[in-house]
């Protein structure tokens, strides 16, 4: 059943009342709808919602929408990686793997080598091995495998001269290959 508009006007009007428990409830609510309009919501929340609970539940729901190309969504994740609490930044990676893009791997390798922020490296390798997992199912349907393979190397990053900070993404990517 469609939702109603009437629904999604009062659930948006709720999303902007000061009740922190309003705004709790009006989000799930809206999340629940599944109407198209609600990723432009959930990105706003994401990005200038002042409670961190809020964030991460809209974070998390973005991962979440049937969305045929995530790259706007991914952009905005992106940039919520910058700067942000240990907490939103989780979050943050977890929505990546969720969406399942594998164009995501070359972003994060990059991202691995960059931020130097306490503790952010393992849940960044945890979401590169996840992201291989996703290129573990495409090996195995052959279809995609052979449709996509020209794409996949093109997206995939480029082993670090670094040793120091190398992770072993390898040992995930590489029976993709072989």
């Amino acid at each position: 059943m469609e939702p109603s508009s009437k629904n999604l006007e009062f659930w948006l009007k709720q999303l902007e009342d000061s009740d922190l428990d309003k705004k709790m409830q009006a989000l799930e609510q809206l999340i629940e709808l599944r109407n198209p309009e609600i990723m432009d919501i959930l990105i706003e929340v994401a990005e200038i919602e002042k409670n961190e609970t809020l964030r991460i539940k809209a974070i998390q729901a973005l991962g979440k929408l049937d969305v045929s190309d995530p790259t706007d969504i991914f952009n905005v994740l992106k940039k919520l990686l910058i700067g942000e609490n240990p907490k939103i930044r989780k979050a943050v990676l977890r929505t990546i793997v969720d969406l399942g893009d594998i164009s995501a791997i070359k972003y994060l390798t990059k991202y691995y080598y960059s931020d130097h922020s306490v503790g952010i490296k393992p849940d960044v390798s945890k979401a590169l091995e996840d992201l291989s997992k996703v290129l573990d199912e495409i090996k195995k349907d052959k279809k995609v495998k052979k449709s996509n393979m020209t794409t996949i190397q093109k997206k995939l990053p480029i082993k670090s001269t670094n040793k120091e900070n190398d992770i072993d993404y390898q040992k995930y990517i590489k029976k993709f290959f072989d």
